[in-house]
């Protein structure tokens, strides 16, 4: 997996913040509950939103909360996050703990069939 940066979390798991680099610079973005969302198995928790300098926001994807079942991170809040807008690269990526507040981004890699790593 490839590191894209660091998120700062508010300690609610509500909202997130920081900086991805990306190949075209660096940008910043936060991860916001959606207040709209319903809840229901599959459903996207939280929006992933870019800030623009102005200080306004505009949405790129939604993220999923999860509970960390194995692993390092086991039994700690993560967050999968999938943008999907036409002027911003198009990802997948796993937000990670690292401790109660800061959070890093890493890339997911596409699974082969069978479950392993490619």
């Amino acid at each position: 997996m490839a590191k894209l940066g660091k998120l700062i979390g508010d300690g609610s798991g509500d909202y997130l913040s920081g900086k991805l680099r990306m190949a075209r610079g660096d940008i910043s973005i936060e991860i916001v509950r959606d207040e709209d969302s319903s809840g229901a198995d599959g459903a996207p928790s939280h929006e992933v939103n870019v800030k623009r300098p102005d200080g306004g926001s505009f949405n790129v994807g939604s993220a999923w909360k999860l509970n960390i079942k194995r692993g390092d991170h086991a039994g700690k809040i993560g967050y999968s996050i999938e943008t999907s807008h036409p002027e911003f690269p198009q990802f997948r990526a796993g937000v990670f703990p690292i401790n109660d507040k800061e959070f890093i981004v890493q890339t997911e890699r596409p699974r082969q069939a069978g479950g392993t790593e490619q």
